[in-house]
């Protein structure tokens, strides 16, 4: 309904998870006139940690390739990390046109403080995104900070995550 009170010119999906990607696809279908340029971090099809199974995933490969295939042809143009690179090339190279490689967006400097408790004082390092413990587990990363922090106690590690590492995130601090 939002479109029929003011036009929607685009919409951009973040992948993960993909069904962003594939419910933005859906409402262009419906409305044709909207723009769609989904933006792909983690892969889909050729995902590690999607699947509890290696076989599972040969299993469904086919399936979600064609659910790929069915939102880039509704995309105006796609954004993507260098990872998705050899999978877009071998498996949608129909649509090579749309495609831009890119790099994680920049977020934009905290105007506020309300809700983050920087430290003006210190040196302040944030990681946001996903963290999985098959996938980007922090173990490795947070050892390291740990040897930074006791060497220069001057920085702070915020983390904004989703995933199932925060019970490890919780821990180190």
């Amino acid at each position: 309904n939002i479109n029929n009170i003011k036009q929607i010119d685009y919409i951009i999906p973040f992948c993960f998870p993909f069904e962003t990607c594939i419910a933005a696809a859906t409402f262009q279908s419906q409305c044709p006139s909207i723009k769609v340029v989904p933006y792909l971090f983690d892969r889909f099809a050729s995902s590690s940690s999607l699947h509890r199974f290696r076989f599972n995933c040969q299993l469904k490969f086919n399936k979600h390739v064609e659910l790929e295939k069915t939102v880039f042809d509704h995309s105006h143009k796609v954004l993507f990390l260098p990872s998705w690179e050899y999978h877009i090339k071998n498996y949608h190279p129909q649509n090579l046109n749309k495609f831009i490689i890119s790099e994680h967006p920049l977020i934009k400097p905290i105007m506020t403080g309300e809700k983050v408790s920087f430290d003006n004082n210190k040196i302040n390092v944030v990681y946001t995104g996903a963290l999985l413990k098959k996938v980007r587990s922090p173990l490795y990363c947070l050892k390291a900070i740990e040897t930074i922090i006791c060497m220069h106690p001057d920085v702070v590690i915020h983390f904004y995550i989703m995933g199932d590492c925060i019970d490890v995130i919780n821990d180190y601090s």
